[in-house]
């Protein structure tokens, strides 16, 4: 039979194992973190540069994220020489359901604040994070931002791991149409 003392001294010995290992690995996490962020903050670059090169000046896309407590939020955005004209809020679940175009007062509406949506905002607001999770995709023939997540509070470590936060988000852009070169 074990004697509690040699217990006592044998978890001890596991427990400044698993503190000696968390030291040691704790860092390069947090290194490898760092690198990955360096990574995608270079290829934002390079594919914003894409995008401002082909000087498109009359577009539109669909957005689509979800938004707690309302559900999925859906929208078409038109922009003029960066600036939002028009966005027509899909209303319903389905793809099909149609889009109802939205008064400019009511662009944001507190769950569904589409006005931060243009392209180059979304360029912006990724090379500026620094302490949330960052993932992203990218057209390959215009370069904007086809995707993105993030999910914050990912540089909190606990004991043995890291921590990944709930509150990610994902936004979704879809059906790019380059419109008509002649402004409305």
């Amino acid at each position: 039979m074990l004697s509690v003392k040699r217990i006592g001294k044998s978890f001890s010995l596991v427990l400044l194992a698993v503190i000696a290992l968390e030291i040691l690995f704790g860092p390069i996490r947090l290194l490898a973190y760092q690198v990955g962020l360096q990574q995608l903050r270079r290829e934002l670059i390079k594919e914003k540069e894409k995008w401002n090169s082909q000087n498109i000046a009359y577009y539109s896309f669909e957005v689509g994220y979800l938004a707690a407590p309302v559900g999925h939020c859906y929208a078409r955005i038109t922009l003029i020489q960066n600036e939002i004209v028009e966005i027509s809020e899909r209303q319903g679940t389905n793809e099909n359901s149609p889009f109802v175009e939205k008064k400019k007062d009511q662009w944001d509406n507190g769950y569904c604040n589409y006005s931060r949506f243009t392209f180059l905002n979304v360029f912006d607001m990724l090379l500026n994070e620094k302490t949330a999770k960052v993932n992203a995709e990218f057209d390959p023939q215009y370069g904007y931002v086809t995707f993105y997540s993030i999910n914050e509070n990912v540089v909190r470590w606990c004991f043995f791991c890291e921590v990944v936060s709930e509150t990610g988000l994902g936004v979704t852009f879809s059906n790019f149409q380059r419109l008509d070169s002649s402004v409305p």
